[in-house]
């Protein structure tokens, strides 16, 4: 009994981390989509200066 009490901690404790890690993956991905999308839209508006005059 008492092992099989361990080895569903340690599966919670693996679960959690693949939870915590995934999170971080979505927050880095995020961060890295709105720097891209920024730069975007600093491109055009400096297209668009231009054209404009």
């Amino acid at each position: 009994m008492n092992q099989l009490i361990k080895m569903d901690e340690e599966y919670r404790k693996w679960i959690e981390d693949i939870g915590k890690r995934y999170k971080q993956r979505q927050i880095k991905a995020s961060v890295s989509v709105n720097q891209e999308m920024i730069g975007f839209y600093w491109s055009n508006r400096k297209r668009y200066c231009r054209k404009v005059g």
